[in-house]
């Protein structure tokens, strides 16, 4: 089968490290091009001395290759406003696209969750690196027993997160509470997000606290290997993520047990910094999601 081709759209460091994750990394993909708007970006810059197709005009520049009608799918790594754009434009070109924007526009997909409900979404929508790192989580213990409300408190590199402001983070936290519940199966979501300034900074750290019902013996040793199963798959595409210890259950009330996990996210260092764990558990994703959309396409 010959590879899929792909471009990406947007130069800077999170369509750099899928630039660099689809050529050394996804052999079922091709890319085709990286589009950005400033030609002196290091992202440009790096894809031009590689020999990969490149404009700094942006999506018009992408319409205008002359290879534009063989790509199959587009990552779009742009902003939430650009998004709307970029959806309506290719949408008329047929072009699968498979965005890390915030924009809430797209099937919500988790690989190992709901990838196989959505994989002919023309539009598919990678959410954020927390709700990468737990919806899997929460998913594994609602197969086994109904989550009634599910909490997340992730830490990340604060001297990365600089543009972070509260409406950022306001709408992060949000778009993973909301995940918990529409593709975890929780029936409450929360979420948190802490910037740590240690220099040099601390590897991403996020923690996943389950409320549930009663559990027996059985039944939290079946919570603990869901778990350990669902965290397996994740490791499968992205190996910097794992579990920092047991998975921990007990009784904080009468007839309510909590599911207490940790997780750590290394990133693979493609091009994000090892530090910034949660964009690379993005990043890693959004290729394990083109890879499969493109097994699929080919039947």
């Amino acid at each position: 089968m010959q590879p899929t081709k792909v471009a990406v759209i947007g130069s800077g460091a999170v369509g750099t490290d899928l630039l660099m994750k689809v050529l050394h990394g996804a052999p079922g993909l091709e890319m085709a091009a990286l589009i950005g708007i400033d030609p002196d970006s290091p992202g440009l810059v790096r894809a031009a001395e590689l020999g990969i197709p490149t404009s700094s005009r942006g999506l018009a520049g992408l319409l205008a290759m002359p290879h534009f009608d063989e790509i199959a799918l587009v990552f779009d790594a742009t902003t939430a406003g650009a998004h709307r754009a970029n959806v309506t434009a290719l949408a008329e070109h047929g072009k699968r696209i498979v965005h890390l924007t915030q924009s809430a526009l797209g099937a919500r997909v988790v690989p190992g969750v709901n990838l196989d409900a959505h994989v002919g979404a023309g539009n598919i929508n990678v959410l954020t690196g927390s709700a990468q790192a737990t919806v899997p989580l929460v998913a594994a213990i609602a197969r086994i027993t109904p989550v009634l409300e599910a909490a997340v408190a992730a830490v990340v590199a604060g001297g990365h997160a600089t543009a972070m402001t509260r409406d950022r983070i306001a709408a992060l936290t949000d778009t993973t509470a909301h995940a918990l519940t529409t593709v975890g199966g929780a029936l409450r979501g929360r979420a948190s997000l802490d910037l740590d300034r240690s220099d040099p900074p601390r590897t991403a750290v996020t923690t996943l606290r389950a409320a549930v019902g009663e559990l027996d013996r059985r039944g939290r040793a079946a919570v603990a290997a869901a778990v350990r199963e669902a965290a397996s798959r994740v490791t499968g595409y992205s190996p910097g993520f794992r579990l920092t210890g047991e998975v921990e259950i007990e009784e904080v009330r009468a007839r309510t047990h909590e599911v207490t996990v940790g997780v750590e996210l290394t990133g693979a260092g493609a091009h994000l910094p090892v530090h910034a764990g949660g964009l690379d558990l993005m990043t890693a994703a959004a290729v394990r999601i083109a890879e499969r959309v493109a097994v699929s396409s080919a039947r």
